[in-house]
C-alpha cells in the first residue's frame, strides 16, 4: 500500500469501530501488501490491542511495537538517527516476513514528528513493511502529507441514535467554510439540514417531516452540495464537524424547536427511546414528563445500543427530574449502566455527581460500582472491602443485588485463595433467605459454604455441589460466570467450559462489556488447563485487549499467566518465562501459584523433571501456596516428583488429589488412575494407565489422554515390551502434534525411536542422552536447516535454538554441524 495509491480512499478522518478497523487493516495491509503508512488516532492502547488481534488472524505476519523496549526497538523521538536505527531493524525482519510496525504517540502537530512520519511513510511504500502510527490527534497536516487516517473511538463513545453535540473550535478553517456554505442554502434546504443534524442517521421520510415537510428537491440540493449522503432510504450529514456546525448555528430556541419537530416525526417509526431523547433535548429546564418518558424507554434503548445507551438516557432523566431525591439514585443507575458498558471514566464521573445518595439500595449500588472499578485499578484488599460493604448495604434493601454481590465476593475469595475472604463470603451468604427464592438464589446460598470447605480441603461437599449444578437453571450473564466458578472448584472441567462459553455469549449479547474480561479469563484458564492452546491464547489475548482498553492499572496478570501456560505446553521457553515475568510484575494481586505451575509445566514439557519438581514444589511448601492450584497442578507435580526420585513427596500430594477425586471431582476421577500408575510397580502401573484410557475416562480430554499414553508406553518399554509400547507412543505423538504441543510431541517421537521403530541402535543411543527439546533442535540442524529456520519451525527464538544446540554439542562431544549430522546418521 503506497501513500499515493491510497489517495482515492480519502484522508478525511472518520470513526471506525473494532471490526471496521480490522477490515481496513486486512484490506490495506494483507490485500494490497505493498507497504506504506497508516495513522490511527487518538488511542494508542486500542491501536496496540487491535494490531495484536490482527497478528493472531494472520500468523504469517509479524507485528512489532518500536515504542516498547521489550521488543528491542527504541521509541519514536525527535531525531532521525534513532528512528533510522529502528527502521533498519524492521527492514531485516521484513526480509523474511511481512511486518506491521506500530509506533506509539506520534504527534503530527510537531514538525519533527510530522517530518519523520512523512519520510518513513514514503520509504515503506513498496516494501513488505506497513508502518502504523498511533497519533495523538487526527491533525489536518496528515492530509497534506498523504497519510490515510482512522480515528478510533474513545472510551466514552456516542451510541446509536443518541447524539451529544460538541462545538467545533472557532478557529478551525473548516468552520468558516461550513458557515458560508450553510448561509448560501435556500430556507427549505437549511431547515432540512438542521433536521438531519438533530436526527443523525434517519429515514428520509422522517427527516422531511421533521423539517416541516421539506421537499425532495431540498434533499437533492444538500446531496449535490456534498453535505449529506443518501443510502437507499436513509440520510445523514457526511461530516461530524459539519453536523456540529449546523447544530450550533441555530439559536437555542431554534434548536429546541428542531428537537420538538424531530420528536413528533419519530412517532411514525415507533422508536420510543429516540423520541424520548428528542423531547428531552427540547426541554429548557426540569421537565418531569420528559424524564418519565426517558425512563419508560430505557429497555428499548438498551436493546438498541446496550448499557451505554441506557446510561445516557438515565443520566438525562436525572438532569430533568423534578422529584426530590431522585436525581442521585438515577445518576447511580446511569453509573451502573456505564460500568456494564465498560465506560469506566463515565461511571466514575456519574458516581461523583450522584453524591449524596439517600436511597439505601442506590447507595449499595454506588458502593458496588466503586468496588468493581477499584478491582481494575486499586489494591485488592481495598476493592474486596468495598464489595463486602456494598453487599452488607444491599442485604436489607435489595435482596437481588445482595445475592449478586455475594457471589462476586465468593468468586474473588476463591480465585485469590484467601480463606479469610471465603469466610467473609460465607457470613454474607447466611443473609440470603432460602424461602420462595429462585434457583440461582438457592444455588448461591448453598455453593458459598461448600466453596469454603473445598478450599479447606474438606471435599465432602462435592456431591451436593454436583447436585446443585444439575438443578440450577435459567442462568444468564454473570450468573453463568459464577456457576462456572463453582464447577471449577470441584474439577468439573467440561461443565466449566460449557458454562463459560454460554456466559461469554450471554454477556456479549447483553452488551455488558465490564463483565466480559473476567469471563474470558476463566475461559482461557480452563482451556489452558485442558491443553486447548489456541482457544486459551485467543481468549487470554482478548481479555488482555479489554484490560488495556479500559485502562486497568493491573494490565492482565491473569492473562499473562495463561499465556505462560500456553507457551509452556508448546515448549517455548523464552515466551513462557517472559509471560511469567509479566504476570508477576507490577500487580498486587498476581497469583504466583499459577505462574509456578506454568514454569513447572514448561520444565516437564522439555523433559527436565528435576527442574519441574523444583518449580512445582513452591506451590506446595513455599509462599506460592494456593488451595486450588495444589489440586490443579497435582498430576504434573506427582510425575515430576516420581521422575526426580522424590517418591514420598509424590505420594503425599497424590493422597490429597485422590480424596478430591473420590469425593466426586470429574476431572480428578479421570486423571487419578494415571497418578496411581506413576506410583505403582510395573504390572499394576500398566493396569492403572489402561484404566485411565477407557473411553468414558478421557475421550473429551485429549491432552490428559496423550500424557497417559506416553507414560504407559514408557512403562511398557521399561518392561522390555517395546513392540507393545509403540502404539501408545504413536498415539501420543499424533495427539500432541494435533494439540500444537511440539515439545511433548518430540518426547513421544524420541521414545518411539528408542523403542526401535524407524531408527538405528546407534541413533537411539545418541538421542537417549538428550532432552526432548534438544532432540528436536538436533534433528533439524543435522539435516542442514539454519538456526533461524529451526526457530521458526519450533516456534522458538533463535537465541533459544543456539542455547539448545550448544548443549547438544557438549553432551555429544562434538563441535560442528557436520559432526552432528554424522552422529545422528542424517547425512
Amino acid at each position: 500500500m503506497s501513500t499515493a495509491d491510497s489517495a482515492d480512499a480519502g484522508h478525511r478522518p472518520y470513526p471506525a469501530d473494532r471490526d471496521r478497523f480490522l477490515t481496513l487493516l486486512d484490506r490495506w495491509i494483507v490485500v494490497d501488501s505493498s507497504g506504506g503508512a497508516l495513522v490511527t488516532a487518538p488511542d494508542a492502547a486500542d491501536a496496540a490491542s487491535l494490531v495484536r488481534t490482527f497478528a493472531l488472524r494472520h500468523p504469517e505476519w509479524r507485528s512489532i511495537r518500536p515504542a516498547s523496549l521489550a521488543k528491542g526497538l527504541p521509541p519514536l523521538i525527535d531525531g532521525v538517527r534513532a528512528f533510522a536505527e529502528a527502521w533498519e531493524k524492521a527492514l531485516r525482519i521484513g526480509q523474511e516476513h511481512p511486518l506491521v510496525v506500530l509506533v506509539d504517540t506520534a504527534d503530527p502537530s510537531t514538525r519533527p514528528h510530522l517530518a519523520l512520519m512523512e519520510f518513513f511513510g514514503r520509504r515503506s511504500a513498496g516494501t513488505r513493511i506497513t508502518l502504523l502510527f498511533s497519533a495523538t490527534d487526527a491533525d489536518e497536516r496528515l492530509r497534506e502529507i498523504g497519510l490515510p487516517t482512522i480515528v478510533l473511538p474513545a472510551n466514552d463513545v456516542p451510541v446509536q441514535g443518541i447524539w451529544q453535540p460538541t462545538r467545533t473550535p472557532a478557529d478551525d478553517g473548516s468552520v468558516r467554510l461550513h458557515a458560508s456554505a450553510i448561509d448560501a442554502l435556500p430556507l427549505g434546504a437549511r431547515r432540512l439540514l438542521s433536521a438531519i443534524a438533530v436526527l443523525g442517521d434517519a429515514e428520509i421520510d422522517i427527516a422531511l417531516t421533521a423539517a416541516d415537510n421539506a421537499e425532495l428537491s431540498d434533499l437533492d440540493l444538500l446531496e449535490l452540495a456534498g453535505m449529506v449522503t443518501v443510502d437507499v432510504e436513509r440520510v445523514r450529514i457526511l461530516d461530524e464537524d459539519l453536523r456540529s456546525q449546523v447544530y450550533f448555528t441555530l439559536a437555542p430556541d431554534e434548536r429546541r424547536a428542531a428537537h420538538r419537530r424531530a420528536a413528533k416525526a419519530l412517532e411514525l417509526a415507533g422508536d420510543s427511546d429516540l423520541q424520548a431523547w428528542q423531547w428531552s433535548a427540547a426541554a429548557a429546564g426540569p421537565d418531569q414528563v420528559a424524564a418519565d418518558a426517558l425512563l419508560a424507554s430505557v429497555d428499548q434503548a438498551r436493546r438498541r445500543g446496550g448499557p451505554a445507551s441506557e446510561s445516557l438516557l438515565i443520566e438525562r432523566a436525572a438532569q430533568l427530574t423534578e422529584k426530590t431525591g431522585q436525581r442521585g439514585s438515577l445518576l447511580v443507575r446511569a453509573g451502573l449502566a456505564a460500568w456494564r458498558a465498560g465506560l469506566d471514566r463515565r461511571a466514575q464521573r456519574l458516581l461523583a455527581l450522584a453524591e449524596p445518595v439517600d436511597d439505601p439500595e442506590a447507595r449499595a449500588t454506588a458502593i458496588f460500582v466503586a468496588g468493581a472499578l477499584a478491582q481494575r485499578s486499586a489494591d485488592p484488599d481495598d476493592a474486596f472491602d468495598l464489595l463486602v460493604s456494598a453487599t452488607e448495604a444491599a442485604s436489607s434493601e435489595s435482596p437481588g443485588l445482595a445475592i449478586d454481590l455475594t457471589s462476586r465476593v465468593a468468586g474473588v475469595a476463591w480465585w485469590s485463595g484467601r480463606l479469610d475472604w471465603a469466610e467473609a463470603a460465607v457470613h454474607l451468604s447466611k443473609r440470603i433467605e432460602p424461602t420462595a427464592v429462585s434457583s440461582i438464589d438457592r444455588f448461591v446460598a448453598d455453593s458459598i459454604p461448600a466453596g469454603l470447605r473445598i478450599l479447606q480441603h474438606d471435599f465432602t461437599a462435592i456431591p451436593d455441589v454436583l447436585t446443585a449444578l444439575d438443578a440450577v437453571s435459567g442462568l444468564e450473564g454473570r450468573q453463568l460466570v459464577f456457576a462456572s466458578e463453582v464447577a471449577g472448584l470441584i474439577g468439573d472441567d467440561e461443565r466449566a467450559l460449557s458454562l463459560q462459553g454460554a456466559a461469554i455469549t450471554s454477556i456479549r449479547e447483553g452488551g455488558s462489556s465490564s463483565e466480559l474480561p473476567f469471563a474470558l479469563e476463566l475461559f482461557a484458564f480452563v482451556n489452558a488447563w485442558h491443553g486447548q492452546l489456541d482457544a486459551a491464547a485467543v481468549a487470554a489475548d482478548q481479555a488482555l485487549e479489554l484490560a488495556e482498553k479500559y485502562g486497568e492499572r493491573r494490565r492482565g496478570p491473569f492473562q499473562y499467566a495463561v499465556l505462560a501456560h500456553v507457551a509452556a505446553l508448546r515448549g517455548d521457553e523464552v515466551d513462557c518465562r517472559r509471560f511469567a515475568a509479566d504476570a508477576l510484575s507490577g500487580s498486587p494481586d498476581a497469583n504466583p501459584a499459577t505462574v509456578r505451575w506454568a514454569l513447572g509445566r514448561l520444565e516437564l514439557s522439555l523433559g527436565r523433571s528435576a527442574d519441574a519438581f523444583r518449580e512445582l514444589s513452591e506451590i506446595y511448601s513455599g509462599p506460592a501456596q494456593h488451595p486450588l492450584t495444589v489440586l490443579y497442578a497435582a498430576p504434573d507435580y506427582v510425575e515430576a516428583a516420581v521422575d526426580a526420585g522424590h517418591l514420598e513427596s509424590a505420594e503425599k500430594v497424590a493422597e490429597l488429589f485422590d480424596r478430591w477425586a473420590e469425593a466426586g471431582s470429574p476431572w480428578g476421577r479421570a486423571v487419578m488412575p494415571r497418578l496411581r500408575g506413576l506410583l505403582a510397580d510395573d504390572v499394576q502401573a500398566v493396569g492403572h494407565f489402561e484404566r485411565s484410557l477407557q473411553p468414558d475416562n478421557g475421550l473429551l480430554r485429549p491432552y490428559d489422554r496423550a500424557r497417559t499414553q506416553l507414560l504407559l508406553g514408557r512403562r511398557l518399554r521399561k518392561m522390555r515390551r517395546r513392540i507393545d509400547s509403540r502404539e501408545h507412543f504413536r498415539a501420543a505423538t499424533a495427539s500432541f502434534t494435533q494439540l500444537g504441543m511440539d515439545a511433548w510431541a518430540a518426547q513421544a517421537r524420541a521414545e518411539l525411536r528408542a523403542s526401535g521403530e524407524a531408527a538405528t541402535s546407534t541413533r537411539i543411543e545418541t538421542l537417549n542422552g538428550l532432552t526432548a527439546q534438544e532432540v528436536q533442535v538436533a534433528e533439524l540442524v543435522a539435516t542442514g536447516v539454519s538456526n533461524r529456520d529451526v526457530a521458526a519451525e519450533l516456534h522458538l527464538s533463535p537465541r533459544t535454538v543456539e542455547y539448545h544446540l550448544a548443549k547438544v554439542y557438549v553432551k555429544l562431544g562434538i563441535s560442528s554441524r557436520t559432526q552432528l549430522s554424522a552422529a545422528l546418521g542424517a547425512g
